[in-house]
């Protein structure tokens, strides 16, 4: 029934599912049971007048509310032991309704449902949240996709009960599809620990000591490995690290600056950015005068900002954007279903989202944190590797975009730059332009040069040789 209702309301009709606790007066509690004052799951019978002035309150609320509640709370007991008295820990007392007589036994990834919880114990567990938490769940089954371990920080108030109820609901309810595996792609890789790293091993036959490249928004630079190998210069990648700043392009770029001058004490400097990468590259060279050349590949200072502005358009309400955002995150691991690409940078490999179902189920969480931990949530349960650490990845990614938005280069790039654009264009071509908005800041002409694939594919197969080859030549490369 709560479904249809929750159906009925997203098609613009009228519906409303009312889910009752014990009914007084009348029925199978005063038959059965006794009296208005049976106590049935932790509550008392409703009485019916109660009952009514109930749906009236309910049928007059906001029209976008399609699942309610309403019981009496009966009056807890506390427990004593001797003078003193304790409140048990939400664990335990959800282990006594549980029955479970030894709460360290539950496994702290186990839901309430799979520990057997019925509905009679799903309304005592919901009184107990709402009355020593003031948190309230929308219904039985938000309650059931509880973990011991959401519980767990519930109790120790690092986490609201309704953030971490609507997120397990709307991960368990995103419809995924099974997929054949089109690459293996180490998801740890996602999480760098080194700040820079050697792509390649070549003894060098050109001007330039080394080629630092920076990363993309994923924070690593994995995907510009083959491109290196194939390049006859030792070429390092940084990538961010925990401690990389997080305030800003110029703060990120100082930060890089410092590695590459203690790997290559002098010039001349020969930078590169991919992507988001492009924008901190193009900062660098604005504050290592000694840079040479700047290679940017499909990216510009404007790229990320562009693309993510004119996303942005598209949504009326912030809780949209969030969710978009997230999606596009989600869209680095797991493949869409009969949609164009958003933000897929890296192969993917693991099961389908559906898209419009993914957004809109993201969209109707009640908070950021509770959009952020469904995001996790249903990504752990493919990569497993915590949530904590998918959490703090999301908000890199995040946060990187925000920062691309407001970054505007200070001065004019002193030095030759060439942008590597992709031949396949993208919705956002006019806007951006085909110079990617790179002429604008660029003291010397701005050299283009066009290489076939996408966004993604340019880096890949035959596509990279040829990128490569054109590397070589415009940085004067002798074989």
């Amino acid at each position: 029934m709560e479904r249809i209702c929750e159906q009925r309301q997203k098609d613009g009709l009228p519906g409303l599912a009312i889910q009752w606790g014990a009914i007084g007066d009348v029925g199978m509690v005063i038959e059965n049971l006794g009296s208005n004052d049976t106590v049935v799951g932790g509550t008392l019978p409703q009485r019916m007048t109660s009952c009514l002035e109930t749906i009236d309150n309910f049928l007059q609320q906001s029209p976008n509310i399609p699942v309610v509640s309403s019981y009496v709370l009966a009056e807890k007991l506390q427990n004593t032991s001797g003078s003193s008295t304790a409140a048990a820990s939400l664990i335990e007392t959800i282990a006594n309704i549980l029955g479970i007589s030894d709460a360290s036994t539950m496994s702290p990834d186990s839901t309430l449902a799979d520990l057997g919880l019925d509905s009679l114990g799903s309304v005592e567990i919901k009184q107990l949240l709402e009355q020593k938490y003031s948190m309230s769940l929308a219904n039985s089954k938000e309650i059931q996709q509880l973990t011991i371990k959401r519980l767990k920080e519930i109790d120790s108030g690092s986490l609201s009960a309704a953030t971490t109820a609507a997120a397990a609901t709307a991960s368990n309810k995103i419809e995924r599809k099974a997929s054949t595996p089109i690459s293996t792609v180490d998801f740890h890789q996602l999480l760098p620990k080194d700040l820079m790293i050697l792509l390649n091993e070549k003894i060098n036959s050109n001007k330039y000591q080394h080629l630092f490249l920076i990363h993309p928004i994923e924070g690593h630079v994995e995907m510009l490995r083959e491109l290196a190998q194939r390049l006859p210069i030792t070429v390092f990648g940084l990538q961010s690290v925990n401690d990389v700043p997080s305030t800003s392009i110029e703060d990120i770029a100082a930060y890089y600056i410092k590695k590459i001058i203690e790997t290559q004490p002098t010039g001349p400097y020969l930078i590169g950015g991919y992507s988001f990468g492009a924008c901190i590259a193009v900062e660098i060279a604005l504050q290592l005068p000694s840079t040479a050349q700047l290679l940017l590949l499909d990216g510009s200072h404007s790229y990320v900002a562009t693309h993510t502005k004119q996303y942005r358009t598209k949504f009326n309400e912030t809780k949209h954007a969030e969710a978009a955002v997230l999606y596009a995150f989600l869209q680095q691991f797991i493949p869409i279903l009969d949609q164009k690409r958003l933000y897929a940078f890296l192969q993917q490999f693991i099961p389908i989202l559906d898209q419009k179902r993914t957004l809109a189920d993201l969209a109707n969480l009640p908070s950021y944190d509770a959009r952020l931990l469904c995001a996790a949530e249903i990504l752990d349960k493919t990569v497993n590797v915590g949530t904590d650490n998918i959490i703090s990845m999301a908000k890199k990614f995040h946060n990187k975009l925000l920062l691309a938005e407001k970054y505007v280069p200070s001065s004019k790039i002193q030095c030759e730059t060439i942008l590597f654009r992709v031949e396949t264009s993208s919705e956002y071509s006019e806007t951006i332009g085909n110079d990617y908005g790179l002429s604008t800041i660029c003291q010397s002409p701005l050299q283009v040069i066009v290489i076939p694939g996408d966004h993604r594919t340019f880096l890949q197969g035959d596509n990279v040789k040829i990128l490569a080859d054109q590397i070589i030549t415009v940085t004067c490369y002798s074989s």
